[in-house]
């Protein structure tokens, strides 16, 4: 079972948060920020490697090499915050974006998290 933050928007999106480790941010760090509509996040981390190979283009040589390893080890380091807080990331992009949060529960999926938070809104 899985922790899990319930988010509407007012036109009536539900959007569910799981709590925890993210693996989708973890593996695809770049194309996960496009598609939670991250736009800015993603833009910087673009533009940081595009620095970095430009400057390892133009200096050549040794430091191309070490420019390589520096971009691999930044890399890694990147994939691991964004596992690690891309869920938090993924709630306030959510909140700026005009969801309001709803409730925490616990559920096998994502889709059983819906379920259960739509169940619990027409009981009420």
């Amino acid at each position: 079972m899985k922790v899990s933050k319930i988010f509407e928007h007012p036109a009536g999106i539900v959007e569910v948060v799981k709590q925890g480790w993210s693996w989708p941010a973890f593996v695809f760090t770049f194309f996960w920020l496009l598609v939670k509509r991250m736009w800015v996040l993603a833009g910087i981390i673009f533009a940081s490697f595009l620095i970095i190979v430009f400057i390892g283009g133009v200096a050549g040589g040794a430091i191309e090499k070490s420019l390589d390893e520096i971009l691999s080890i930044a890399n890694i380091m990147i994939m691991v915050v964004f596992g690690l807080k891309g869920n938090n990331l993924k709630e306030k992009n959510l909140l700026s974006r005009g969801f309001d949060f709803r409730t925490t529960l616990t559920a096998s999926n994502h889709d059983g998290a819906v379920a259960i938070y739509l169940k619990e809104r027409q009981a009420k």
